[in-house]
């Protein structure tokens, strides 16, 4: 990404000569940004849920051992 960048700048600053990378049309973005929020959501509904019944099974064993 940030290469990305770096070559978008390079273009702008006046070079004059299209490379091959440049003339083709920018990939979409948007699966990418589609597919980057699903592994964060799905991070955050494991660790959720892993608090949850982490803690369930250890006032479980808690309460067996008293």
């Amino acid at each position: 990404m940030m290469w990305d960048l770096a070559r978008h700048m390079d273009g702008m600053a006046g070079t004059g000569s299209a490379t091959a990378d440049e003339a083709r049309e920018p990939r979409p973005r948007s699966s990418e940004s589609v597919g980057f929020a699903a592994k964060v959501i799905g991070i955050g509904v494991f660790a959720g849920l892993m608090l949850t019944y982490c803690n369930a099974l250890i006032d479980a064993c808690f309460r067996g051992l008293h």
